[in-house]
């Protein structure tokens, strides 16, 4: 596989930084989204939709809040 050397280097990166507990649900949190994939014929789930979605999910910025919870802020506050 031409990636293996690379992803070799990032697996052996997240063995020295990240305890084995969370190596462990980092990787099932990883095969998830490509485990679903194989099925997107029937339900349109592209490699690229749920990169999306579990990016901006288990990626975002605390400190940056989004549009809808805004919305709520304000909504409630009246």
């Amino acid at each position: 596989m031409l990636f293996e050397p690379v992803l070799e280097a990032v697996q052996r990166e997240f063995d020295n930084f990240l305890p084995p507990a969370h190596i462990g649900a980092l990787d099932h949190l990883m095969r998830q989204p490509h485990r679903i994939s194989h099925h997107s014929d029937k339900h349109q789930m592209t490699a690229m939709n749920l990169a999306t979605v579990f990016a901006s999910t288990l990626l975002r910025d605390d400190g940056v809040k989004g549009k809808a919870m805004k919305r709520k802020e304000r909504r409630g506050r009246q």
